[in-house]
């Protein structure tokens, strides 16, 4: 009787994990609305990246060549966009960035060296907080933001793809033959005005 009690107890966490859980509908929309207006949300935990980009091992490009061709194995302690540290994991250490309202730390334990960046420069490298998933995530939801894409002339694409011309009376051209995919514009119709 002990054992049948046992068995039971003991199948019940396999048989919980296997029912379906009912997920609440959220819209696109929202969705996308929600994943861009997350920066300020704090978080922590560990992430591996795995990129096979294949890309040829280039002297002085430092860690980017690495970050998109093989795993990237990271810890993250983030309290906000201004506020965070993201340590990228080796065998033998660690290569760590912190970033406060001043600037950047970037420290490699290995090599027993830290540099310090003040503001945030026009254009930088990627590094291994650009590859966590909430920023990725971020980073998608608004160029997705940017972008619309609706297929083929019709009833579900964009009302000025479906006027015609008050001067031509011809529909405007899509940017690509049979879509209306690319970034957001205004029709440029056959007949040069707009």
């Amino acid at each position: 009787m002990v054992l049948v009690g046992v068995a039971v107890l003991a199948s019940v966490p396999p048989l919980v994990a296997a029912m379906p859980v009912a997920a609440p509908e959220v819209a696109a929309s929202d969705l996308l609305a929600k994943v861009r207006a997350s920066g300020p949300v704090a978080y922590q935990g560990y992430a591996e990246s795995r990129a096979g980009l294949g890309l040829p091992d280039v002297p002085r490009t430092g860690r980017v060549v690495a970050l998109l061709g093989e795993t990237t194995r990271m810890r993250a302690w983030v309290r906000g966009p201004a506020a965070w540290r993201v340590d990228e994991l080796t065998l033998v250490g660690e290569r760590g960035t912190y970033q406060d309202e001043f600037g950047t730390w970037q420290w490699d334990s290995g090599a027993r060296r830290a540099d310090r960046t003040e503001g945030e420069p026009p254009v930088r490298f990627a590094r291994p907080a650009d590859l966590l998933p909430p920023e990725l995530g971020r980073r998608l939801a608004t160029a997705a933001a940017r972008t619309r894409c609706s297929g083929p002339a019709g009833a579900g694409s964009p009302a000025w793809q479906r006027r015609a011309c008050a001067s031509c009376r011809a529909r405007p051209r899509p940017r690509w033959a049979g879509s209306s995919c690319g970034p957001t514009r205004g029709p440029a119709c056959r007949c040069g005005s707009r």
